[in-house]
């Protein structure tokens, strides 16, 4: 099995990641997590959880396309 024959799964990986943070995004702002007053967007650990998140997914995704490229 190569490259390209598995790349069709890359790419639905990919779309997973993508949906699942955007599925994040959108709860965080109305989530409030046990024992807070704030909601989940507000809360500077899940800022930054979600940006290493978005960076994770970012990277990912230049290696597959840099990857197709070459």
């Amino acid at each position: 099995t190569g490259f390209f024959d598995l790349y069709p799964r890359y790419t639905a990986a990919l779309a997973v990641a993508r949906t699942a943070l955007d599925e994040l995004s959108d709860l965080a702002q109305a989530k409030v997590p046990s024992l807070y007053t704030e909601v989940l967007a507000d809360k500077p650990v899940a800022q930054v959880e979600v940006a290493r998140a978005e960076a994770a997914l970012g990277g990912a995704r230049s290696f597959l396309y840099d990857t197709v490229e070459s």
